[in-house]
């Protein structure tokens, strides 16, 4: 019984610090998110891999992704000149819901929308 009660203060203990489990990245590091600077190959592909392909790259674009492929640059300035880029992933009216059941991350979004105001380069 008395090495119950020195016990019970450590399983509390470690009880307590299971319970702070926090895992919102874009606010425990909030300069993790590029806000300037974007590289096409190194900030705007991986998001793309990531969310888009899927659905819109070359090979299953006419099944999946009505005809847009996202899968190069060429592709993807299309979507950038027409605005249908930042219109879908805002899920601004009049354009498709991009991706379709939820919201890409606000970081990601933010990338995109800075990309593209800096001249969406092929970097």
């Amino acid at each position: 019984m008395k090495s119950l009660k020195k016990l019970l203060p450590i399983i509390l203990l470690l009880m307590s610090l299971s319970a702070c489990y926090y895992d919102n990245a874009e606010e425990l590091y909030p300069d993790a998110c590029k806000k300037s600077n974007i590289s096409y190959s190194e900030d705007i592909v991986p998001i793309m891999n990531m969310n888009c392909i899927s659905c819109h790259a070359s090979d299953n674009a006419n099944m999946f992704g009505g005809e847009i492929d996202l899968e190069s640059y060429s592709g993807i300035i299309e979507t950038v000149t027409d605005s249908s880029l930042s219109g879908s992933i805002n899920h601004t009216e009049g354009f498709s819901p991009m991706p379709f059941e939820s919201m890409l991350p606000d970081c990601q979004r933010k990338q995109i929308e800075i990309w593209i105001e800096e001249g969406a380069k092929n970097n």
